[in-house]
């Protein structure tokens, strides 16, 4: 039994597997072998080949060098294009995508802004102790020094305040203004402040020219390639137009403090739309850009606040009681126009716009009674929110978001309605947005300041950066930011 049951078993066989194909041949070689046997093969050619060799070789080095310096020029190239590159829309940044870096830093004299004329940044620095005023042209994209302007000694200038005309930049610089806060009328014996315009060019630093400019420097514009200046002295308050090169004056228009014009203390000015608004707590003129004539009187009933904004338009406010509540009521033209809105309220502010939604926003001035939406040439509002506000800090791609203290909320541009609300304790200083995501400063008196980008959608926090020790607060220059603090500028890309 055993027997026949060992023989029905199958005959074994040897079956060769697919390892066993490598049996007998040569064994793999490692990459460093494989490496050594071809530098092998290169040296056997090249000695039978010598000066195709040697021509090679040549070749190859000259390529090798030639990447390694074009590397940095094309990286720094292509760096210079995003940073001076356009925006996606007026007054918006390039991006705020990710949390910015610091590619460098400049001792700067923070109380004069920077100003940004083609790639280079123009700022102030020194010290009247130090006795080195001076005017610095800084590379944009590098932070490098490309020239500097002394600007004098006799006496050292304490103030300074730059702005770009036409192709220049245009700085005038002599003492602090001294307002008469008396308002009195013209006292000849007081003494009067000198400054001195120059006029550089911001490519390379040359001075192409001086001019004295008498009185306390109160305001600088540029109005196209000149400069417009507001000057006080021993009563007067002049305001002239002059051109930088050559020191004449276009026009020159003045007046003596009185009740109705006083200078209390340091004046703004905007030029825009055709129109110089010259405006402080108990001052306002308004005058022609070309001849700096005053305009024609306002058919307003009333007018108790002129503002002038950088897009042209001109609003005047006035104030009435009503159930026993100061109301405001504005009316926006364009120049000298009729005006082409009337609105209830106060108009706000609005830090950035891209002018998509068409929209002008009022409330009571105290943010207290909501926001409303007016559009031109309808004075029905279009909508109506009880979300209170003191400004709008971007009006962008269907998103409205506005401020009131520390709290920021966004609203639906079609009707107002709220989508979200975030509360960051402390806000101050403008907006600034690149489309998608708004970012603001954070923090209180003893807060270490902080940039905070949040998403226009939901609201979300997309991230915080703790500005740079030394600095205070953030300013747009171009589509970038930059810290500035007393005496420190620091890029942020």
């Amino acid at each position: 039994m055993a027997q026949r049951r060992l023989a029905e078993r199958p005959v074994m066989q040897l079956v060769g597997l697919d390892d066993d194909a490598t049996v007998g041949s040569a064994p793999a070689r490692s990459a460093p072998e494989r490496l050594h046997e071809a530098a092998a093969h290169v040296r056997t050619w090249a000695s039978r080949r010598p000066a195709t060799a040697g021509v090679i070789a040549v070749v190859a080095v000259v390529l090798l060098a030639g990447g390694v310096a074009a590397g940095p020029h094309w990286l720094l190239e292509r760096e210079r294009a995003r940073v001076l590159g356009p925006a996606s829309f007026v007054g918006a940044v390039d991006s705020l995508r990710s949390v910015p870096e610091v590619p460098w830093t400049a001792d700067v004299d923070g109380g004069v802004a920077p100003v940004l004329v083609g790639d280079v940044l123009v700022v102030t620095a020194g010290s009247v102790d130090a006795g080195d005023r001076r005017v610095v042209g800084l590379d944009a994209v590098t932070g490098a020094t490309r020239w500097a302007v002394a600007l004098g000694a006799d006496p050292i200038p304490d103030a300074v305040a730059c702005r770009s005309a036409g192709t220049l930049v245009t700085c005038v610089a002599g003492p602090s203004p001294a307002p008469d806060p008396r308002g009195l009328a013209q006292v000849p014996d007081s003494p009067v402040g000198v400054s001195t315009l120059w006029a550089i060019d911001p490519m390379d630093g040359a001075v192409r020219s001086q001019h004295p400019i008498s009185g306390w420097v109160q305001a600088t514009a540029a109005a196209g390639a000149d400069l417009v200046v507001a000057t006080y002295a021993s009563g007067r308050l002049a305001i002239s137009r002059i051109e930088p090169v050559t020191g004449r004056q276009v026009w020159h228009s003045q007046w003596y403090a009185s009740g109705r014009t006083k200078i209390n203390g340091r004046l703004r000015m905007v030029v825009a739309g055709g129109l110089v608004l010259v405006s402080g707590a108990d001052t306002s003129v308004l005058l022609d850009e070309e001849t700096g004539e005053r305009p024609a009187p306002s058919t307003e009933p009333r007018v108790d606040e002129t503002r002038l904004t950088a897009d042209g338009t001109l609003v005047r406010e006035h104030y009435r009681v009503l159930d026993s509540a100061i109301v405001a009521r504005s009316s926006l033209s364009s120049g000298l126009g009729e005006p082409w809105l009337t609105a209830e309220g106060s108009v706000l502010p609005v830090d950035v716009s891209d002018g998509s939604s068409a929209l002008t926003f009022t409330s009571d001035g105290l943010g207290v009674d909501g926001v409303r939406a007016y559009r031109a040439g309808a004075d029905q509002q279009v909508w109506r929110t009880t979300t209170k506000a003191t400004r709008v800090s971007v009006d962008v791609a269907g998103r409205v978001v506005v401020r009131s203290g520390g709290t920021l909320a966004g609203l639906d541009t079609s009707d107002g309605s709220l989508v979200w609300v975030r509360d960051l304790g402390a806000v101050s200083g403008s907006a600034v947005s690149d489309g998608r995501r708004v970012a603001v400063l954070s923090g209180g008196v003893d807060d270490h300041p902080v940039l905070v980008a949040l998403d226009l959608a939901d609201g979300g926090v997309e991230w915080r950066l703790p500005l740079p020790d030394g600095t205070s607060r953030v300013v747009r220059l171009g589509t970038q930011l930059y810290a500035l603090g007393d005496d420190l500028l620091v890029a942020l890309r």
